[in-house]
């Protein structure tokens, strides 16, 4: 199994090196850099175009670009680089039950769709949903 790797065209041309390579087409240099930046590129990648959050956003709002979108690497360097996602390591992970211990310490709280839930419970309870007046 892989694991998805991707990053926004916005924060590539922040690199001049990758700018120049994104600019001249230049096939070889920006697979180069995705290598470097930790993309898989002979498992290949896509260029997407669909709303995301680049990494350097200033303002952390979604913006509609192209973003290029492939597997992660699992060769030995990259897992030996401390560059590796939380993810990858896990799933790189020979020891089973170290493994399933892994992926429970790496599971993050779901807080919306806790709220969500509970909101279709209580809707659900009170017929309507509507709050009565006592």
């Amino acid at each position: 199994m892989s694991v998805d790797r991707a990053i926004s065209l916005y924060d590539l041309l922040e690199y001049p090196e990758a700018k120049k390579a994104i600019v001249e087409e230049d096939k070889a240099s920006i697979d180069k850099f995705l290598h470097y930046l930790g993309f898989d590129v002979e498992a290949g990648y896509e260029y997407v175009d669909c709303f995301h959050r680049p990494l350097k956003s200033k303002s952390n709002q979604s913006v509609y670009g192209t973003r290029i979108e492939g597997y992660e690497r699992q060769d030995v360097d990259w897992m030996q680089s401390n560059n590796a996602s939380w993810e990858n390591q896990v799933e790189q992970c020979t020891d089973g039950h170290l493994k399933v211990e892994l992926a429970v310490m790496g599971q993050q709280g779901n807080n919306t769709a806790y709220v969500l839930d509970k909101a279709k419970k209580w809707k659900e309870e009170n017929n309507d949903g509507k709050l009565k007046k006592e």
